[in-house]
């Protein structure tokens, strides 16, 4: 397909393109894809160009009123160190902290603040666990800290410097349960483990002078102008939900963990296993599907010893399509794994497309069937997830809402089956699951074979 548009700009600058394409199958299916242009818009020209992120980004000064109003947010660590410390395990009440009854010693400085970020809707939002440091005006680094849930921290108490300091805000953190890392980095970052903070999305505040005691420089929002960076923050944000989810499945199983980097933008999407995660300049758009499904391919090589099923073959393959045993279950395992984040059994294209993964069953159409679908595969992890047990008004009774799954119980089964040994394929997946933790009744299987496996499992 190929269309011609014209484009007037009113002002010069960094201006980005977004070109859509979507194609409506059904009601339930549409498929979407979307690509970026940027160029430099001068007086009377323009030059297209690759997108170049900033080394540091650009902020704006939040006033009362622009940023939300937050009185007890959670209790941010205070902590030091020249590498970045380890977020601690969060504490077992949510009661947070006021940052203004913060006390600091005579020749001491604390610095609070907050820092926002502008999310997928342009709404102003706290970044969540995100390294925080605090230097002098030299550059000197004199103490590092994170922000809460809401963008509060706190740094310090640290000796005063009696000059300039500033704070720097890192898409990264150094995380609890063995310290992995999840970062939102710059392509080509190479630098080694707890230092990857030095290849991070960054942004400064500016430079001020303090007298001793505890200080609130305010609130700053990395900008959402023109540029594309805020997508870095979009993606740090989305990993470190991710771990989040990955971090309470711990309690179910243990299983080896490990960091959760991504680069972006790169050329292709992807992962590269005991690597980076690869994530292009639109892959991240208006949906966190795509990154969570990527992060899905680390979570499973770290379950399964740094080893993953064989790889897929060779082209493209697709949601509703063939592909082989083993690709059927790495990507079906892949997209469950950004259901299972998000809690949402549909799968989000850039662009707005989507296909709904559950609602699918045996013959639908535009679907192949089997353990060979990704999407098939994901479907039948999500009925065996998922919580489909609701209130008719109609009847006035309680209903399964798909009359074909009637099982559902979390992930405390599927990730029990996941850590008990590698799995190839759904098959090999299923058989453990069924073998060492199903209930004995139908409905398991109900469940699977309306998404996909075979009568005979």
């Amino acid at each position: 397909m190929q269309f011609s548009t014209a484009i007037k700009f009113v002002e010069a600058g960094q201006k980005t393109i977004t070109a859509v394409a979507k194609s409506v199958e059904s009601a339930t299916s549409s498929v979407s894809a979307v690509d970026e242009v940027v160029l430099d818009v001068a007086e009377t020209s323009g030059q297209f160009h690759v997108y170049d992120p900033r080394t540091s980004q650009p902020i704006e000064k939040l006033v009362p009123g622009h940023a939300p109003v937050i009185i007890y947010p959670d209790a941010p660590p205070v902590l030091s160190g020249t590498q970045p410390p380890a977020i601690p395990v969060p504490p077992a009440s949510e009661e947070g902290m006021n940052l203004a009854q913060v006390t600091t010693p005579a020749g001491q400085l604390t610095i609070t603040g907050r820092w926002y970020r502008y999310d997928r809707n342009s709404q102003l939002v706290g970044v969540n666990k995100c390294l925080v440091g605090l230097y002098t005006g030299t550059n000197n680094l004199l103490e590092q800290g994170y922000t809460d849930s809401t963008g509060s921290y706190s740094i310090g108490p640290v000796s005063n410097p009696g000059g300039d300091v500033w704070v720097r805000i890192y898409a990264y953190a150094l995380e609890y349960q063995g310290g992995p890392e999840v970062a939102s980095i710059h392509v080509g970052g190479t630098q080694p483990y707890t230092f990857a903070y030095l290849d991070a999305y960054n942004a400064p505040s500016p430079t001020e002078v303090f007298s001793d005691g505890t200080h609130d420089i305010g609130a700053y929002a990395v900008t959402e102008s023109t540029n594309n960076d805020r997508k870095a923050w979009w993606i740090k944000d989305d990993l470190e939900r991710g771990y989040q989810k990955r971090f309470e499945l711990q309690s179910i199983a243990s299983a080896p963990n490990g960091s959760y980097i991504a680069e972006w933008p790169t050329s292709a999407t992807g992962y590269h296993p005991n690597g980076h995660i690869d994530i292009s300049l639109v892959d991240a758009n208006d949906t966190s599907d795509t990154v969570l499904h990527e992060m899905g391919h680390a979570v499973m090589y770290y379950a399964y010893g740094n080893s993953s099923p064989p790889a897929c073959p060779p082209g493209n393959h697709y949601v509703k399509k063939v592909s082989s045993p083993s690709c059927g279950w790495s990507e079906g395992w892949a997209q469950m794994w950004h259901m299972y984040v998000n809690g949402d059994s549909i799968h989000h294209y850039p662009g707005d497309g989507s296909d709904d993964l559950e609602n699918q069953t045996w013959g639908t159409a535009g679907w192949d069937n089997g353990d060979q679908v990704e999407g098939r595969v994901a479907g039948a992890l999500w009925d065996l997830f998922d919580y489909d047990y609701e209130y008719d008004p109609i009847s006035g009774t309680w209903r399964w809402r798909e009359t074909w799954d009637n099982y559902s119980e979390g992930m405390t089964h599927i990730w029990a089956a996941m850590t008990s040994g590698k799995s190839d394929t759904f098959w090999d997946f299923w058989g453990k699951w069924k073998n060492s933790w199903s209930s004995g009744n139908t409905d398991t299987d109900r469940a699977r074979y309306a998404d996909g496996g075979h009568a005979t499992y």
